[in-house]
């Protein structure tokens, strides 16, 4: 599992831009990029994006994010490391203080540091199974959110084989127009699998918010409306306010639970109807076995209200989705009110001589 997360790591420092050194032009651009070659009276420059050529005479200073120096400062050489972070997760309340902003998570997803390859990026959060991921990054575009937009996907096109978008729609986040967009596609750094991507695009306070999303395509569908939450949670924190409680930034009061944490003894004691999943042909087929492991929320009338895949073979996942999604079970009562569950749910697949499917559900 660990060698998947570091491919995808890997993968991912293609899909996102690396500071090198910005160029602040006279008429108020600004480019990012690394020197290549000068020819004449223009620079030659290797951006996120492609090269592009400037003329010097337009250039009113070049820093550089290693020593935050002007032109003639000495530089390093190489890729610029991901710089130190200062962010919590605690249950599902993500907050980062150097990027001053907040989202909500899964419960059980975690900070995966190994994933900022590129000093450009903030957030990098992953599922408690290391096969969802997310990153957020800032990033200077004195452009519209439309030519940030088509720069972010001609970088996509670049770097994917069989590219491929899938839909486009305008949101809103934190209160300012923002673009979804999911695409898929195939990258030779991730062992040449099938990768569907949602990418998260919006100019907040003047800066480029750019959140990405992705999962391998198998897993797409069941994870889609889980992965699009945590990007369109994304808000800034009051005021610029660094502080994680909830006191000092009223943002991050979480609504009062009515969630439970139900034993398996109970949970499993408390169904009334359970549809048995059909077993996958292909499954069947190829003598896939073995147990598909689910995260449910129970709602308050008993049915299943939220699923997510913890673990297990993909061509087993859908088929177990579809059958928990119909269960039922008695609501859970606490001090008199219904309330929600918060439980795991096993499906297991056995082939037998007739090829019958055989599941269980369990809780935690």
């Amino acid at each position: 599992m660990h060698r998947m997360l570091m491919l995808f790591g890997f993968m991912f420092a293609v899909l996102v831009p690396t500071l090198a050194e910005e160029f602040a032009l006279k008429d108020g651009t600004k480019i990012v990029g690394h020197m290549v070659a000068i020819k004449g009276d223009k620079i030659e420059l290797q951006t996120s994006y492609g090269k592009m050529q400037i003329r010097r005479s337009d250039i009113l200073s070049i820093s550089f994010p290693e020593n935050s120096g002007v032109i003639g400062s000495e530089s390093n050489s190489g890729q610029p490391k991901a710089r130190p972070v200062d962010e919590s997760l605690a249950g599902t309340d993500y907050v980062n203080r150097t990027g001053h902003f907040a989202l909500r998570v899964p419960i059980e997803w975690k900070t995966n540091p190994e994933l900022r390859s590129s000093a450009g990026v903030l957030a990098a959060l992953s599922s408690r199974d290391d096969m969802r991921f997310v990153l957020v990054e800032h990033e200077s575009f004195a452009g519209s959110l439309e030519s940030y937009k088509g720069l972010i996907e001609v970088q996509a096109r670049r770097n994917l084989t069989d590219y491929e978008k899938l839909s486009e729609s305008n949101v809103t986040v934190d209160g300012s127009p923002a673009v979804l967009i999911t695409f898929r596609g195939v990258n030779a750094q991730a062992q040449n699998l099938p990768l569907e991507f949602i990418a998260l695009l919006a100019i907040v306070n003047g800066e480029a918010l750019h959140g990405v999303a992705w999962c391998v395509e198998p897993l797409f569908n069941e994870s889609q409306r889980t992965l699009e939450n945590i990007l369109l949670s994304y808000r800034k924190l009051l005021d610029g306010n660094t502080s994680s409680s909830p006191e000092s930034d009223p943002s991050l009061k979480a609504a009062p639970t009515t969630r439970l944490s139900v034993s398996t003894d109970a949970q499993v004691a408390k169904m009334i109807d359970r549809a048995e999943p059909e077993y996958p042909p292909l499954a069947r087929q190829t003598r896939v076995q073995g147990t598909v492991h689910l995260h449910a929320i129970i709602g308050k009338d008993g049915g299943v209200k939220e699923l997510e895949v913890i673990s297990g073979h993909p061509l087993l996942i859908q088929s177990a989705m579809d059958a928990v999604r119909k269960w039922r079970y008695a609501p859970t009562i606490l001090n008199g009110q219904p309330v929600e569950v918060d439980t795991t749910v096993d499906v297991i697949f056995i082939l037998e001589e007739k090829g019958s499917t055989n599941s269980t559900g369990s809780s935690a």
